[in-house]
């Protein structure tokens, strides 16, 4: 592709003149975006308007960026296949360079004393209460500030008077624009502990209002954004174990399982010996529990249940939670043995016996306590003739229970009126008296196995 390089100053003269040195960076952007090279129908014209628009928004910080994504929007515009640019593509490149040099004007004469005069008045408005407008005072001094401890203040500022309105959620955006640009110049233990309090605010049912005047109508929860920025932020703080745990519930409920199981096994990886750790641990269990019970195609779900119920067993044989974890495992297993049923239905009904056969006899053999296991021998039982069960029949046997009356009171009246605090106005009787009896014996069949009595 023909060009017409640009970058041909002298490393004095770029010294010297700072729009110099603009035009020189402004090449090096476009030739890093097209191959070194600039067209050739970006006449002369349009090239000093692209350079005059960079070197305006170089003045400011705060419209660097914007330069940056609207020049590449401009080099994008200008890379055809056939080199040439057509009239109207023209104008919208020159709608952009115009926009680009308003933007920067507006800018331009902003300095450090235009900052510390927008730091009086905004010291002034928190002073009088005015937090909000405090806020934004403070946030056009950090925009209008070219010294970096300037900036710093005024965000710290910013988050000061957003945490006074109780606006946390806006406190939390501008300590994470300080961690971002300015880790440097700030107590970042104390920041991120800052933020990891605001994200529990929102765990616990904070939301920022839109208006004040409006405190009713609130914004939407941001608590999972939240908790994630925070442990980006600072995987390993002291209450990392804690959002993690509560990161994870929070994915359940939004129904992103994967996402759960993730943050869960990180709350063991990270922190194996707390009790977040527990916790994070049943909770692991009982998601892969949930899943394998909805659906389990290749028992990848029952398997991970498994492992999760027998490392916490092992891990905690004497918990309170043992009970569900035995529960749970045989859930699992019914799990399994259904879906080992399921296959041999379908190997069945396509005429593959002997397939179907050997998974009637896996579920009989490795899940016997299941009520699958029953259903395999009846299914088992039709397609070999030759088998026969291992398990002996029930049989219906009598048991007997003892029925209970209800006891008599010790005396006929309940209770009376100048002890029932007002409540009643004639003595209380007890009318049960008339209705209890002796214990007796009643007899009831039913099926059991005899030799689990």
């Amino acid at each position: 592709m023909n060009g017409v390089s640009l970058c041909c100053h002298s490393t004095a003269k770029i010294q010297n003149d700072p729009f110099c040195a603009a035009k020189t960076q402004l090449c090096h952007d476009l030739q890093y975006l097209h191959c070194k090279k600039i067209p050739e129908n970006l006449n002369s014209g349009l090239a000093n308007l692209l350079m005059c628009a960079k070197f305006i928004l170089f003045q400011k910080n705060a419209f660097l960026h914007r330069s940056d994504h609207l020049l590449s929007n401009v080099t994008q515009n200008l890379k055809y296949g056939s080199g040439k640019m057509r009239y109207f593509e023209k104008f919208s490149v020159f709608l952009l360079v115009t926009g680009l040099f308003f933007a920067g004007t507006t800018g331009l004469f902003a300095d450090n004393a235009t900052a510390r005069e927008e730091f009086r008045k905004g010291a002034e408005k928190e002073k009088a209460g005015k937090y909000i407008d405090a806020a934004e005072t403070f946030e056009e001094a950090h925009v209008q500030a070219d010294d970096p401890v300037l900036k710093a203040n005024a965000l710290m500022n910013v988050a000061r008077c957003y945490r006074k309105a109780q606006l946390y959620g806006k406190e939390f955006d501008a300590l994470q624009a300080l961690i971002k640009v300015h880790i440097s110049r700030i107590n970042f233990t104390d920041v991120v502990q800052r933020q990891y309090e605001i994200a529990n605010l929102f765990f616990k049912g904070h939301r920022d209002y839109f208006v004040s005047w409006l405190p009713f109508i609130r914004k939407d929860d941001r608590t999972t954004e939240l908790f994630e920025i925070v442990l980006e932020n600072a995987p390993c703080a002291a209450p990392a174990a804690e959002v993690r745990l509560g990161l994870g519930r929070l994915y359940v409920n939004n129904q992103k399982p994967q996402k759960a199981a993730e943050t869960f096994r990180k709350v063991l990886q990270l922190h194996p010996e707390t009790k977040e750790a527990k916790y994070a641990a049943l909770e692991l269990a009982n998601l892969f529990v949930q899943l394998a019970e909805k659906g389990d195609g290749d028992g990848k779900y029952a398997k991970e249940a498994l492992i999760t119920l027998e490392a916490f067993l092992k891990k905690h044989p004497n918990d309170s939670e043992t009970e569900w974890i035995h529960r749970a495992i045989e859930k699992v297993h019914s799990c399994i043995a259904k879906r080992y049923c399921k296959l041999g239905d379908f190997y069945k009904e396509s005429g593959k016996k002997e397939t179907a056969e050997r998974y009637y006899a896996l579920v009989i053999s490795d899940y016997p306590n299941t009520p699958e296991a029953q259903e395999a021998e009846k299914k088992l039982s039709q397609l070999d003739k030759n088998y026969v069960s291992s398990r002996k029949p029930l049989t219906k046997k009598e048991r007997q229970f003892v029925e209970m009356s209800l006891p008599e009171e010790p005396d006929v009246l309940l209770i009376q009126p100048d002890e029932s605090e007002g409540r009643f106005l004639l003595p209380v009787k007890d009318l049960r008296r008339n209705v209890s009896a002796p214990p007796k014996m009643i007899n009831i069949k039913e099926e059991v196995d005899e030799d689990a009595l």
